[in-house]
């Protein structure tokens, strides 16, 4: 019986179906530089297991975002998100979060200006696609 038991756990590991639902390794990288009027200018690049892919530039310092904090008023992050990032300046909040879809990790977009009536929703458009 233990024997039957190994094939069954080789084969999960080793079978190409079950590799799709592993999630990447996914890291932010932000390089930011202030322009002539001391407006922070940030290039955000996404490392998908250690490929390095840009995925944008905005305006303001970004930094990754807690999970926690996904479901927060200023962000709405959907909660199947893998990772996600931010950036704040004059009152506009600038998001991105990535989305697995079996072997399709979809980069999404999207904007919360602080003037926003109050319950306005984010729409989150998919600005990229990575194959894994």
């Amino acid at each position: 019986m233990p024997s039957i038991l190994l094939v069954f756990v080789f084969f999960i590991l080793n079978n190409p179906i079950t590799a799709q639902v592993n999630s990447p390794k996914l890291t932010w990288e932000f390089t930011t530089l202030e322009d002539s009027l001391g407006t922070p200018q940030t290039t955000i690049h996404l490392l998908v297991n250690g490929q390095k892919t840009l995925i944008g530039k905005g305006i303001g310092h970004f930094s990754e975002l807690d999970k926690a904090s996904y479901t927060e008023t200023q962000y709405q992050i959907p909660g199947d998100a893998l990772t996600a990032c931010t950036g704040f300046w004059a009152g506009l909040g600038h998001h991105y979060c990535v989305i697995q879809n079996k072997n399709v990790l979809e980069v999404k977009e999207g904007f919360l200006d602080e003037e926003a009536p109050r319950g306005a929703r984010i729409r989150y458009k998919t600005v990229q696609k990575i194959n894994l």
